[in-house]
C-alpha cells in the first residue's frame, strides 16, 4: 500500500504490486522479508541470519534461543529485560565500559587507541583478527572459546598482551601469532602457534601445546 505524509496527505511511498528482493531487503521500500529455514527455526534460509521472537526476557518464543539485541555501556544491562549480559568490558582513562561481543569491546579500544578488555563471563566468539594495532585481554578467570576448530585469535600485526587478573582464565581454542608482538602473562592455553611473529615475551601461563615454526625476529621465556 501506498504511504501518505499525515500532514500534506502527499504520497511519500508509492504502492506496489510485490516486493522486489536484493537479499532480504525489497530494492522499492525498504521492508525485510525473511524466508525461514525448514532445518533450523528462526534462521533466514537466503541470508542465515537469525531471526528471533523476542518476549520480555530476551526469549524467543518459537526456539527459546536468548537474543539480547543492546546493552547499556554503562551497566552491561540490557534494558529490555534488566538482566546483567555483557560478556567484556573495556577499562580506558579511568572508565569501565561494557559490551555485549568481544568484536564491539576490541573495536571500542581501537577507536579509543587505547584501554584493556575484560571479559566477564564465560563465552564463544567469532575469529579475531589483530593487524595494525595493540589490545591487551584480561581473561579474568573466564573461558574464552571460539566457533572455529583452528585458530580463533589471530595476530598479524600490532601487538596482544593476554594476562589473567583472577588466575583461572583459559582459551581453549588455537592463537596464531603470524607476525606482530605477542605477550602473556598469565593464563591457561590449549594451543598457541607462532610463525614469523616479530617478537614473543611469556611470563607466565600453562600451555598444553606451544608450537613455533621457524626463527623468530625475538623470542623469550621467562616463566609459565
Amino acid at each position: 500500500t501506498a504511504v501518505k505524509c499525515i500532514n500534506c496527505e502527499q504520497i511519500v511511498i508509492e504502492a506496489y504490486e510485490s516486493h522486489i528482493l536484493n537479499g532480504c531487503i525489497c530494492e522499492n521500500c525498504g521492508i525485510t522479508k525473511h524466508e525461514f529455514s525448514q532445518s533450523k527455526l528462526c534462521q533466514c534460509a537466503k541470508c542465515e541470519q537469525y531471526v528471533h521472537t523476542l518476549d520480555e526476557n530476551c526469549i524467543c518464543t518459537v526456539c527459546g534461543a536468548t537474543e539480547h539485541k543492546e546493552v547499556d555501556t554503562n551497566t552491561g544491562i540490557c534494558p529490555s529485560c534488566n538482566g546483567f549480559v555483557a560478556v567484556a568490558s573495556i577499562i580506558a582513562n579511568g572508565t569501565k565500559s561494557y559490551y555485549s561481543t568481544l568484536e564491539d569491546a576490541a573495536y571500542a579500544v581501537i577507536q579509543n587507541g587505547e584501554g584493556t578488555i575484560v571479559l566477564e563471563k564465560d563465552i564463544t566468539a567469532d575469529m579475531l583478527e589483530i593487524s595494525n594495532y595493540s589490545i591487551t585481554l584480561d581473561l579474568n578467570g573466564k573461558t574464552l572459546n571460539g566457533n572455529y576448530s583452528y585458530s580463533f585469535l589471530v595476530l598479524e600485526g600490532g601487538s596482544l598482551t593476554i594476562k589473567d587478573s583472577a588466575g583461572t582464565g583459559l582459551i581453549a581454542n588455537d592463537i596464531g601469532a603470524y607476525g606482530g608482538s605477542l605477550s602473556i602473562e598469565g593464563g591457561m592455553f590449549d594451543k598457541i602457534t607462532i610463525s614469523n611473529a616479530r617478537s614473543v615475551n611469556i611470563t607466565g601461563g600453562e600451555f598444553n601445546y606451544l608450537v613455533v615454526n621457524g626463527p623468530q625476529d625475538m623470542f623469550s621465556i621467562s616463566g609459565g
